[in-house]
């Protein structure tokens, strides 16, 4: 209770602590209570991930744990129970529904009434019911969300440490095993235990039934430096005067064992897992791997190492080569030996850190920029060209209805499935910049009595006859009825999802179909060209933006470390294709160029253009 009022204090507070709402008394049969009223969130890590997760969810894990572990402490506050089931995944916007939405998510509650055996009445005090507990697991990618710190039951100010913590013993700091004194720095030890976790899916120490004379075994089989002298009478007590450690893999092995007969393998390289496995191997603190991890080569370290408290960094200008030397006092017992593991031999040439932490900056920062403004980008000289040249013969205006269409349904797919929020703000500036592409194009259709009229691609020259759509769909030769459409198809998809947005089977169909139809953006222009056999009236700049865009936009969903669905991955697969099909025609059908048809039919005053409305 003192933990959660001292952070309720500093309220709206770290992002990575749980909240304290409210605080109350009640008054019962069984006496007066506290009663605390806390933030509402989702499943452990432990629970969510029950197979070994991913590198990216498991990094970006890792480093809002440390985050929040570190605001802890800088509030004077140790945890003192940290591991992965003390992680839980937040659930965005579930606190504002009633109780009757809430129950739309989780289902009824399931109920076991209480009776007794000899069938009387209940004593005073004992509830008539119980409730089966409820997970979100199965809703809504709860992997993609935030994480916070829970459960402070065993927190303790700075001021005033506890003589003992009771901690699951895979997790246990040896201060707690040798009885030592403790301080806050025990929840370093937990969180590098829980590091390791989250990458291999198992704690460092373990074995069936583990006792704290297991736990002391595995520690001195994988520790180089020698156990301080005050701990040997403690270990000597424990172990019954036997030092000797049973045989088995080492951490670097394990990890390695682990980690690599999994599919997901190509997370993390070998050459990473070795480095971070030699951290491991060499020193009993699992923390001290988070810069060989997660060093500049491979992620931004700085965002971690803050956290961690590295001592010192040096760059020795005689070789050019980054050298780091690392502490990490886990508590004031440790004597150096422990407290101080330096790798001296840390070495890279200064040029690869630089470019590969520009890498990393532009991949994180600049993809989402990129595409939050490729809308734009896209078509913003497409816009210009309509207008500068009064017809927009040639464009498919199938593009506009294709893009306003996924868009519309990809705006309402994150409140679903609440996807990276850069692309949710691409989607509403694609919204935006369809419907003034649409209004100009409209607006600049080529006169009906050229050729043989209003034409639409890519339909109308497929053959002899034609194909029509039904009921002349988006060939309407009046401007009202494309926005009517466009209306009505916001205002029925938002009566939908309001009575079925908490149908996840819903909001995955909803997902699969908006990025579908963005999938098939580029195809109507490729047979608008193939048709015509010309690509006159498309902008080249159209198809560079489409091909930058999308090849931009394909490394971010892979590499870029943020939550987006497969729905997201696929369509980017696509598009890329059809994206330099569109630039192989351009080579094709342009004039003068090596390659292109040299008996052009349609390239004179006998031009077959093709016309939109």
């Amino acid at each position: 209770m003192q933990m959660m009022k001292e952070l309720a204090r500093i309220y709206p507070g770290p992002s990575n602590l749980m909240r304290m709402l409210d605080a109350f008394d009640i008054e019962g049969p069984n006496g007066r209570h506290e009663c605390l009223v806390l933030e509402l969130l989702g499943p452990s890590v432990e629970e969510a991930g029950e197979t070994r997760l991913s590198g990216k969810i498991a990094k970006s894990i890792a480093k809002q744990a440390l985050s929040g572990l570190d605001a802890l402490h800088r509030q004077g506050i140790g945890h003192g129970d940290l591991y992965t089931r003390k992680l839980a995944f937040t659930l965005p916007d579930v606190d504002r529904l009633s109780e009757r939405e809430l129950l739309n998510v989780l289902g009824e509650p399931e109920i076991s009434h209480v009776i007794r055996e000899n069938g009387g009445p209940l004593e005073p005090g004992m509830p008539e019911y119980i409730v089966n507990p409820v997970s979100f697991r199965e809703h809504g990618s709860i992997l993609s969300q935030p994480i916070k710190i829970v459960d402070f039951g065993q927190s303790f100010m700075h001021t005033a440490p506890p003589e003992t913590i009771y901690a699951p013993i895979p997790y246990r700091a040896p201060e707690i095993v040798f009885k030592d004194r403790l301080d806050y720095r025990i929840d370093l030890w937990s969180m590098g235990c829980t590091l390791f976790t989250l990458f291999a899916s198992c704690p460092p120490f373990e074995s069936a039934m583990m006792s704290e004379r297991d736990l002391v075994f595995e520690m001195l089989e994988v520790a180089t430096d020698p156990l301080p002298d005050k701990w040997r009478e403690a270990k000597d007590e424990l172990l019954g005067g036997s030092a000797e450690a049973y045989s088995g893999y080492t951490l670097q092995g394990w990890l390695n064992e682990i980690y690599f007969d999994s599919r997901l393998k190509q997370d993390l390289n070998g050459r990473h897992n070795q480095t971070g496995g030699a951290c491991w191997q060499n020193a009993t603190l699992p923390l001290c791997c988070l810069y060989r991890v997660f060093g500049a080569q491979f992620e931004l370290a700085s965002d971690l190492l803050t956290v961690a408290n590295p001592l010192r960094n040096r760059v020795d200008r005689r070789t050019s080569s980054y050298r780091t030397d690392f502490a990490w006092q886990l508590s004031p017992t440790f004597p150096s030996g422990w407290i101080y593991y330096s790798i001296d031999s840390f070495s890279w040439r200064t040029a690869t850190i630089s470019m590969m932490y520009l890498i990393s900056k532009a991949l994180q920062y600049g993809a989402p920029f990129f595409i939050i403004t490729s809308p734009v980008t896209s078509y913003a000289d497409q816009i210009i060209s309509i207008n500068r040249n009064r017809s927009s013969a040639g464009f498919s205006l199938d593009i506009p209805l294709i893009m306003l269409i996924a868009s519309i349904m990809k705006v309402f797919y994150w409140f679903g499935a609440y996807y990276d929020v850069s692309l949710l703000v691409q989607a509403v500036i694609t919204i935006g910049v369809q419907i003034v592409l649409l209004k100009v194009a409209l607006d600049n259709r080529p006169s009906p009595g050229i050729k043989s009229g209003i034409e639409h691609t890519p339909f109308s020259n497929l053959d002899a006859g034609g194909l029509s759509r039904p009921y002349e769909f988006w060939q309407w030769k009046n401007a009202r009825p494309y926005w009517m459409f466009l209306a009505y198809f916001a205002a029925s998809l938002t009566f939908i999802h309001v009575l079925m947005s908490y149908s996840q089977t819903y909001i995955d169909l909803l997902g699969y179909v908006g990025l579908a139809i963005e999938a098939t953006l580029p195809l109507p222009q490729i047979i608008a060209n193939h048709s015509s056999r010309s690509c006159k009236g498309f902008r080249l700049s159209v198809v560079a933006a489409w091909v930058l865009g999308d090849t931009m936009k394909l490394s971010y969903f892979f590499f870029g470390g943020q939550f987006v669905p497969w729905a997201f991955r696929l369509c980017a697969m696509f598009q890329c294709v059809c994206d330099f099909y569109l630039g192989f025609q351009f080579y094709l059908y342009t004039p003068r160029v090596a390659g292109s048809p040299r008996n052009q039919e349609g390239w004179g005053t006998e031009e077959k253009d093709i016309r939109m409305t």
